[in-house]
């Protein structure tokens, strides 16, 4: 993942060119750049520990998907009992210029828990230098007052979101363009 700000200079692009917190090129998201070859690879954005809630708790985000062979976003919990985390929200493919909002409803939980944001490039991911996928405005919604803080707007960097370790490429923060050519 890639924290960038304003869109970027390079012809072809079709990633956001204004953040969805402040709706201006001075504002901050993330994305995963499509144009660096990241074809049947994924990336993995990690929250810190939440603490177990008798709360129906609510994650709210806002994503922009676009490009020809864009992927899938996922978003799954991970409730670290032994089972593989769950997933429980995804879109697949271009959809669209404009920011659109996610609301993933991640109910109960009797165990602490993780939430993860994975990107899964297709087969051609990459063969389209303007393939990238972006969030901003992450924030938790009628969860328990004692969990850890992990709303993030990307203003101020990652806030507590973690690079995974066991993927094979990352979310990056970056300003003023991206560094592969076209995206």
């Amino acid at each position: 993942w890639d924290r960038n700000q304003g869109s970027t200079s390079w012809f072809g692009w079709t990633g956001p060119s204004v953040d969805h917190t402040l709706g201006t090129s001075l504002g901050w998201y993330v994305f995963v750049d499509g144009g660096n070859g990241n074809f049947l690879h994924n990336a993995i954005l990690r929250s810190n520990y939440l603490p177990d809630t008798s709360a129906v708790c609510e994650l709210h985000f806002w994503y922009h998907m676009k490009g020809s062979s864009v992927g899938t976003l996922y978003v799954y919990v991970d409730s670290h009992d032994g089972a593989q985390p769950a997933q429980m929200w995804s879109k697949t493919g271009n959809q669209g210029s404009q920011w659109q909002e996610g609301v993933v409803k991640l109910g109960k939980r009797t165990f602490p828990y993780t939430v993860l944001f994975e990107v899964m490039a297709d087969t051609s991911f990459g063969s389209a230098y303007s393939d990238d996928i972006a969030i901003d405005d992450i924030s938790f919604i009628n969860c328990d007052p004692n969990r850890l803080p992990l709303d993030c707007d990307m203003e101020s960097g990652f806030c507590s979101w973690t690079q995974a370790k066991d993927d094979q490429f990352d979310w990056s923060r970056g300003k003023y363009g991206t560094p592969s050519q076209g995206t």
